[in-house]
């Protein structure tokens, strides 16, 4: 009984040792596997793999030539805001552009919804009440500075809200003013002057 024992004692250490030689064999055969045969095998799993098409319903960033231009822009804007196309705003301001570079003091200020108050004349915010006014103080209201401001505006880059139009940071505004109660006539007219402006 005891030689049985021993014999399935050491057929069980030999079939450990075998079975032990033979994992260690094969992870030892795995790690020598040649690169070559790793690639093949990288190589033939990417073929299988589907090749990736572009999208075509995806949308492609807008070129430089679709891109919409100021006076696009401003169209929108100034049909949103004021029923008007741009040209009309444009056309306003080459108006008074053209009135503060020759120094029509008069034409300048038929454009003027009265009572207007100037920001400012020798220091202090005036309330100028008519053409007349605005005329005898032209020299006060329409400084250099002012005048630089106002000329150098673009066209195209008019700032618009709801308030109406502002050139360059508020040295002027003007806008849309109802004629009657309907407000199915409109002019435009300017609004306030800023001729103090630190900038």
């Amino acid at each position: 009984m005891r030689i049985i024992l021993k014999l399935h004692k050491k057929l069980f250490i030999l079939l450990t040792i075998v079975l032990t030689a033979s994992v260690v064999g094969g992870c030892a055969e795995l790690r020598s596997a040649p690169l070559s045969t790793v690639t093949k095998t990288t190589t033939s799993t990417a073929t299988v793999l589907p090749t990736k098409t572009p999208n075509p319903t995806k949308t492609l960033l807008p070129t430089a030539t679709s891109t919409p231009t100021k006076l696009e822009l401003l169209n929108e804007r100034t049909m949103m805001l004021f029923g008007d196309p741009a040209s009309t705003v444009i056309d306003f301001l080459l108006e008074i552009q053209d009135y503060v570079k020759t120094d029509n003091k008069e034409n300048l200020a038929s454009l003027i919804l009265y009572p207007i108050t100037i920001h400012s004349i020798d220091g202090e915010d005036v309330e100028i009440k008519t053409e007349e006014e605005f005329i005898s103080n032209y020299q006060k209201i329409a400084t250099p500075k002012w005048k630089a401001v106002i000329l150098a505006q673009e066209p195209t880059e008019l700032f618009t809200n709801w308030k109406g139009v502002m050139v360059n940071r508020g040295e002027l505004w003007f806008g849309s003013v109802c004629l009657d109660t309907a407000c199915k006539e409109t002019k435009y007219y300017i609004y306030s002057i800023v001729n103090d402006t630190p900038w």
